[in-house]
């Protein structure tokens, strides 16, 4: 409902927006209950807000703290058009094609900017 009131939607396949009923659905098998419940507890349409809900919930996983790493050192992942992912974006595109050697190593990183490109090697 809060997607839906401020103008946001999770699209279908056809890029369509859902309904609420399809986007309830889309929520309990995809976002994290962390973050939903933070969604639900917007009462403001603040973009940021929103990003944060998602972005302080990514988990504790590699993938997760890879991204922590590469944002403290001002580094990212991007997308088609060079801009930054956003934590909870990272971790999702993480997970799906970053090897998992690469993904510890980086979460390991911590601090320690200048060993990032290494563990691409």
């Amino acid at each position: 409902t809060f997607l839906d009131d401020c103008g946001y939607c999770i699209p279908d396949e056809n890029d369509e927006c859902l309904d609420v009923a399809g986007c309830a659905l889309v929520c309990d098998e995809q976002v994290p209950a962390e973050a939903a419940e933070c969604v639900a507890g917007l009462e403001l349409c603040d973009e940021d807000a929103f990003g944060a809900c998602y972005d302080d919930n990514i988990g504790d996983d590699d993938c997760a703290n890879a991204c922590r790493v590469l944002d403290a050192c001002e580094q990212c992942f991007t997308d088609d058009d060079g801009e930054c992912l956003s934590l909870a974006a990272c971790a999702v595109i993480c997970r799906d094609v970053t090897p998992p050697e690469a993904a510890s190593c980086i979460a390991a990183a911590d601090g320690l900017c200048e060993s990032i490109d290494a563990c691409f090697e």
